[in-house]
């Protein structure tokens, strides 16, 4: 978990507000760590690469989160750390956060790469990360 994610979460669980990782990776690796570092959170749920037909940056993985807690994509909110992620809850219809980006690049996505998205913005960072209209320039 990333450093001061605890704080917002235990804000949401003393709230009753139910929150729930949407990840692109695959349930086996989810699960792993779900049950591993983050064993303490009270997800609602979790979704995975394997519970919809296509995974982030289509919208299908924040609609099914939606589903799953009763409520249309426009009542969540995503809180995102990648353009592909973004993408996705943008195209769900979700409201958007971003979380803080790691220290060792101001981007949102900052391994592996270019995004396969199409994102609009900025061309990317040296490093492959894909700048935001909201992110500053190098």
């Amino acid at each position: 978990m990333r450093p001061g994610a605890r704080r917002p979460l235990t804000a949401l669980e003393a709230e009753r507000v139910p929150f729930a990782p949407v990840s692109a990776s695959p349930r086996l690796v989810v699960d792993s760590v779900v049950g591993g570092s983050l064993a303490r959170v009270p997800f609602a749920f979790t979704v995975s690469a394997d519970d919809t037909g296509r995974t982030k940056p289509h919208p299908d993985p924040h609609r099914e989160a939606a589903g799953r807690l009763g409520l249309a994509p426009g009542a969540c909110v995503a809180v995102e750390d990648s353009p592909d992620g973004a993408a996705s809850a943008e195209a769900a219809g979700c409201g958007a956060g971003s979380s803080s980006s790691p220290p060792c690049c101001p981007f949102r996505r900052h391994r592996g790469g270019p995004s396969r998205a199409p994102w609009r913005g900025s061309p990317p960072h040296r490093c492959g990360a894909a700048r935001s209209r909201t992110e500053p320039p190098v």
